[in-house]
């Protein structure tokens, strides 16, 4: 079972080996036109391995989470890091960011 992190571990570093995998679970709600959004996570010691919606709130638009599936994938350092808004609107109009760091070994 892959390591979870979510909007607590928010800033957070951590430390993983080589073939493990982690996933980031934030609050979504794409229904209003929200979704969180990769600005960055282009480091060779890591790679997305898939990006899923999950419904979790009861009837249409009672939101859900966003699965960002990581893979450790050589060693190195890398930096996650993600904004929530609409994306026909600029980054700089998020309500949220979540930024995970971190290091492979």
């Amino acid at each position: 079972m892959p390591l979870s992190f979510g909007y607590l571990n928010n800033g957070s570093r951590v430390q993983i080996r080589v073939g493990d995998e982690f996933d980031v679970l934030l609050d979504e709600n794409p229904g209003t036109g929200y979704s969180w959004i990769v600005e960055d996570a282009f480091s060779p010691s890591i790679e997305l391995v898939s990006n899923n919606y999950e419904d979790v709130g009861p009837g249409v638009g009672g939101g859900g989470q966003c699965r960002l599936r990581f893979r450790g994938s050589q060693p190195g350092a890398f930096e996650i890091r993600l904004r929530y808004y609409r994306e026909w609107e600029s980054a700089s109009s998020a309500t949220k960011t979540f930024t995970l760091s971190g290091v492979v070994s």
